[in-house]
């Protein structure tokens, strides 16, 4: 079920054309060990999504580094403080002016295949506030959000209301009409898959309605936090990477 839930998620994402798909996130095991040998402990990179058009980017000072085999294929992913990287938008400090873009370093030519820079030494404004910080910061206001809603009758409701201003503040107007829709067939789509299970499956003949609207109910919940979760860091780091 939560691949299920995942996909649902995915969908209301990939369905707009803001979102760049990723160039080096998953990389083979020699990309993956250079790109770790070169982030020794304090030193400090910036994300960048050159593809983007980022008004801002994010400065972090690596405190750990880790790699891990992909569930979904045989390719291997670099978490960098526990957050894992596109390290195509990861640029490396290498004196005071210049930043060398990590995955040139770890070898993966599809930075160059999208042209993405191989040095940079300027960058749009950059903030300094940490990823750990800004998911603390993140975590509040939803922990905030979720706990308003749930005082309510009606928390999906609610949610999906705090959901839809998330949009209206990261999209233009012609890709807002097109994640509106998205979220709503993805609401139904909850329901339609339970309501396959429960009514429409041979075991059940019919009998299981309110199993049906009580699990559906439960798992969009789930769907509605970790799309506004989602939607809260993209609006706050400006930077899906």
């Amino acid at each position: 079920m939560k691949r299920f839930l995942f996909f649902l998620i995915l969908s209301l994402f990939v369905n707009s054309k803001t979102v760049f798909a990723d160039v080096c996130f998953y990389i083979n095991r020699e990309a993956a060990q250079k790109a770790v040998l070169s982030l020794p402990e304090n030193s400090e990179i910036i994300n960048y999504c050159e593809l983007c058009n980022q008004s801002e980017a994010l400065s972090e000072t690596i405190k750990e580094t880790s790699i891990k085999k992909s569930p979904e294929n045989n390719y291997y992913i670099l978490s960098i403080n526990n957050s894992e990287k596109d390290i195509a938008y990861v640029y490396v400090k290498k004196n005071n002016n210049t930043y060398e873009n990590l995955a040139y370093i770890a070898g993966c030519t599809d930075a160059q295949k999208n042209k993405i820079s191989h040095f940079k030494s300027a960058f749009p404004v950059i903030k300094e506030k940490s990823p750990t910080q800004i998911s603390a910061d993140i975590k509040k206001e939803i922990d905030k959000t979720i706990q308003n809603c749930f005082k309510e009758d009606t928390e999906n409701e609610c949610l999906y209301t705090a959901i839809k201003e998330q949009i209206i503040t990261g999209f233009e107007i012609e890709e807002q009409k097109i994640m509106l829709k998205t979220l709503d067939e993805a609401r139904k789509s909850v329901f339609r898959f339970y309501d396959n299970i429960y009514n429409k499956n041979k075991y059940c003949l019919g009998k299981c309605g309110s199993l049906a609207n009580h699990m559906a109910e439960s798992d969009e919940t789930e769907l509605l936090k970790n799309m506004l979760s989602r939607l809260l860091y993209l609006n706050e780091v400006k930077n899906g990477y």
